[in-house]
């Protein structure tokens, strides 16, 4: 895994613009019922960078107060099944990252997030996946997660039971006005 947060909380992030998506974003993890996020969006658009920019914004302390000291953690789902495949020790792992993001209040990221419904899943049906082993805690208030994909890949969850527990936000391509912003803000990185 890796602390989201602690990569912004000196210099913050630089990217810029997309105020409509972060707002939806910082709504959708204060909801009640279903505090995660689905980011939707044709590759390249900005996902990542999304939740990178979120991460520096509660970093800062520029988001509401119930976010404040929120961590965004970015989970390699490849390094969640490395290592022996034998049934149980990836439930194992899957409980320990869930356990340490509920017990730490920790905010959970998966990069091309259409790959957890079948993470670990045994072809003969003996291993439920990380998808089904999340359900429970994804209503319960004590687990938010943030899954980022695109909108090709999203038909891949073919789950309604798993879509239903997040909340979608759309990412589309930057205006003209924003992509100016984040073009003049890559200037100044490079110029420095």
């Amino acid at each position: 895994t890796q602390n989201l947060n602690e990569l912004y909380a000196l210099n913050g992030h630089p990217g810029t613009g997309r105020d409509t998506e972060l707002q939806q974003m910082m709504l959708g993890l204060l909801s009640y019922e279903t505090p995660n996020l689905l980011l939707t969006g044709a590759p390249g658009v900005g996902k990542t960078t999304l939740v990178h920019m979120l991460a520096s914004l509660i970093a800062q302390g520029l988001c509401p107060m119930y976010l404040t000291g929120k961590q965004i953690i970015a989970v390699n789902t490849n390094e969640l099944l490395a290592g022996p495949g034998y049934r149980g020790v990836t439930e194992e792992k899957f409980q320990k990252l869930i356990d340490f993001a509920v017990n730490q209040q920790k905010i959970l990221f998966f990069d091309e997030g259409h790959t957890i419904t079948h993470l670990g899943e045994m072809s003969n049906g003996s291993t439920p996946g990380f998808g089904n082993m999340l359900k429970p805690y994804l209503t319960s208030g004590k687990l938010r997660v943030i899954l980022a994909t695109t909108t090709e890949e999203v038909k891949q969850i073919n789950d309604s039971a798993l879509l239903r527990r997040f909340i979608e936000v759309e990412v589309g391509e930057p205006s003209d006005s924003t992509l100016i912003r984040i073009a003049e803000k890559a200037f100044e990185l490079y110029t420095q």
